[in-house]
């Protein structure tokens, strides 16, 4: 039987079409915290374990750098953003004993 108790999900990435997709579809018994740019960067250490004091049962990643030429043209930025970030995440995870979904 799934816990239907209420849930805190820290939805990173907020502002994107994924993000805004799952927003219009959460159920009831979840409540949401929303972090992206220009207030989050998921490349920051100290802002993503700072994400500690909420407790989050569930950290949501939608956050990505997808624009492939740019990718190609920013390596450096996109290894950042779209590996070191998920990394952070994962680390958090761990320490509040959360399920990541990336």
């Amino acid at each position: 039987m799934i816990d239907q108790s209420m849930q805190k999900i820290a939805l990173i990435g907020a502002k994107g079409m994924l993000a805004t997709a799952i927003k219009k579809h959460l159920p009831a018994h979840f409540s949401m915290q929303s972090y992206d740019l220009p207030d989050f960067d998921i490349t920051d250490r100290q802002q993503v374990l700072a994400l500690q004091q909420n407790a989050p049962d569930i950290i949501l990643n939608c956050a990505a750098f997808t624009n492939v030429d740019a990718c190609e043209e920013q390596q450096q930025l996109a290894m950042r953003v779209n590996a070191d970030g998920p990394g952070l995440l994962a680390e958090l995870a761990q320490v509040v004993g959360a399920v990541l979904v990336h």
